[in-house]
């Protein structure tokens, strides 16, 4: 363990230019604190795109890996070819929109690490079934209702705490072992895999596995205390290692709808 890490950050079709900058800038801003290696895997992106993509990396020591499935099964599809190439690795995931923001990030994390524990930089305990009691202004009653009953035989009810997986760091065997033949051919089997009954957080809490939240002032939280790590939509303080677009759309946010939108369940 600890040999040989490496750091795989995905961009994709489904992203811009702009977030690919975002990521070089604070890649390079930041010192990570640790030795490692850097993989960009492209995903769903011609030939032409991808040399595009490969000119801003210029200056970065980077390997490519290049993922040839077309069919877009989301960020989980292309971490499980990365984790056949590179079996019983330590790898730290970090999709399009996320990039570190604080000095000595990847330290931190591996300070956390351990056999038996996963180390993620943010977590909720939101519930896509307790959310689906709230209707958008676009849906009919009637599809509001189906949507509550299917919700609810396929997420844990309000507080569901499971890690955010837009920054995390795990074993390659083991993902594999969770990942094995699962198909994600939607939003909604990606939102499974994330928070579902079937979750990666389930399966490792199932196998005895500890998950770990830790933040910028370099403290670890147990998933179930993970709130007071002040790393994901609590109140106007952050302490990340790690920003996503869901973190940077709650900062901006007044402290009306920032109360609003916790997913703690707390104030």
């Amino acid at each position: 363990m600890q040999k040989d890490i490496i750091i795989a950050y995905m961009t994709s079709k489904y992203s811009t230019l702009g977030d690919l900058k975002n990521f070089i800038v604070n890649y390079k801003r930041y010192e990570s604190g640790k030795k490692h290696k850097l993989i960009v895997c492209f995903k769903n992106l011609k030939n032409e795109e991808i040399k595009m993509r490969k000119s801003f990396l210029k200056k970065v020591n980077y390997k490519q890996f290049i993922d040839k499935e077309t069919i877009n099964d989301f960020e989980w599809g292309t971490l499980k070819r990365l984790c056949e190439k590179y079996k019983n690795k330590d790898i730290f995931w970090l999709n399009d929109h996320s990039y570190p923001i604080r000095n000595n990030w990847l330290k931190i994390i591996f300070n956390a690490y351990g056999r038996d524990k996963v180390i993620g930089c943010s977590s909720s305990f939101s519930s896509h079934y307790a959310n689906s009691f709230f209707r958008k202004k676009n849906e009919s009653v009637i599809y509001a209702i189906k949507k509550i009953i299917y919700y609810f035989y396929l997420f844990p009810n309000f507080p569901n705490p499971h890690l955010r997986t837009t920054g995390f760091l795990i074993n390659s065997s083991l993902f594999l072992n969770f990942i094995k033949k699962k198909k994600i051919k939607s939003k909604l089997d990606s939102f499974l895999i994330e928070s579902g009954y079937n979750s990666l957080t389930r399966f490792l809490l199932d196998n005895g596995y500890k998950i770990i939240i830790v933040n910028s002032n370099n403290k670890s939280y147990d998933l179930f205390n993970s709130e007071k790590s002040e790393t994901f939509a609590f109140k106007d303080k952050n302490f990340a290692l790690i920003s996503d677009n869901q973190m940077r759309n709650y900062i901006v946010l007044n402290k009306s709808l920032k109360k609003k939108l916790q997913v703690w369940g707390k104030i």
